[in-house]
């Protein structure tokens, strides 16, 4: 716990390390998560590895001069070796036995859609589940931006029910609708309906009816498919929270659009589109970086599910897990009622 959550910073599921163009092959990379020093690197069959940085030797950080050879990671310090899967150490120069315990911790690390992802468990379980491949030729490729917060991923998943901040953060015109789907284990998966300003999106003085489907897979990864019906135009947002310590996270975004008729139109909505998400992103960020954890919050019938998404959240932190629930069962005390036009 902190003394801002009640809960760990650092749950249980995938998150975001690394995007996969930064981790070139053969290279070593130092990464800093879940307040531990890290090293991150790809062997040479091209796999993406995650390991704590330091050396059980004499402490050197593999992340700084350590290089990859073959499967295997070498120490810059005395080019002691470490296997890449189970994280032994395979070779010590000019000894005849290897120390029994000579073994580096190791994470599993799975690369999907442009990202490298690690698991991360506080008890060392392995992972249940992973994250399902979404990426198709009809969207563009990403364009990236990435922030560091003081807040938790817990803040920022809360965020996508909460239908009443609409209006007062980002210019809705009303709060939203929320339309439960499924929840699905480590899965959550809702839609709201929104009616916006169209100055967001470059036509102002118009009202547009946008619909949000939105997938949350675990407290480290949200998707985000927007649609604009009278515009026939589509964005997908995809979010990555990665705890760096117990007070800050590391908030990477991928933007695409899905392609249009033409290049030059597709390339037009597409900067029309990344202008919008970097001015109104943003806007909740000095909200999440000084607000306090209410654990019994006052809630309004205009609000989303709150309590519904912190009863799902707290199998992330060792607590029991719901069994699987679709739309029609799915407990919803604050669902907010359709709002008229």
């Amino acid at each position: 716990m902190t003394t801002r959550f009640p809960f760990s910073p650092y749950p249980s599921g995938w998150f975001a390390v690394a995007h996969s163009h930064e981790l070139a092959a053969l290279a070593t990379r130092p990464v800093h998560y879940f307040g531990k020093e890290l090293v991150l690197y790809r062997t040479e069959d091209g796999k993406a590895h995650l390991a704590d940085a330091h050396c059980p030797h004499l402490g050197a950080h593999l992340g700084h001069g350590g290089c990859v050879v073959g499967g295997s990671l070498r120490c810059p310090f005395h080019a002691w070796r470490f296997d890449a899967e189970s994280g032994n150490c395979i070779d010590v120069p000019f000894a005849t036995k290897i120390p029994p315990r000579a073994r580096l911790k190791t994470y599993p690390v799975q690369e999907v859609d442009g990202v490298i992802l690690a698991h991360w468990d506080e008890s060392g379980a392995r992972p249940s589940w992973e994250l399902p491949s979404v990426h198709t030729s009809e969207w563009t490729d990403p364009t990236f931006f990435e922030w560091k917060l003081r807040t938790c991923c817990q803040e920022v998943v809360e965020n996508s029910i909460d239908s009443s901040h609409l209006p007062a953060v980002h210019q809705a015109s009303r709060p939203a609708r929320y339309t439960p789907i499924s929840t699905e284990g480590p899965r959550l998966h809702h839609k709201l309906g929104i009616q916006w300003d169209g100055a967001y999106i470059g036509a102002p003085g118009t009202e547009l009816d946008v619909e949000l489907e939105v997938n949350c897979h675990g407290l480290g990864i949200i998707y985000v498919d927007t649609f604009v019906a009278a515009m026939g135009m589509s964005a997908r947002q995809r979010l990555f929270m990665t705890p760096i310590d117990a007070d800050h996270i590391h908030l990477r975004a991928a933007l695409h659009i899905r392609r249009l008729a033409t290049p030059e139109l597709t390339q037009t909505i597409e900067r029309m589109w990344t202008d919008a998400f970097q001015q109104d992103f943003v806007k909740d960020f000095p909200i999440w970086e000084n607000k306090v954890y209410l654990a019994q919050p006052l809630l309004s019938e205009a609000d989303g599910p709150v309590a519904m998404l912190r009863r799902w959240a707290k199998q992330f932190y060792g607590q029991a897990v719901p069994t699987a629930t679709t739309a029609s069962k799915v407990e919803l005390p604050m669902l907010l009622p359709q709002q008229s036009a």
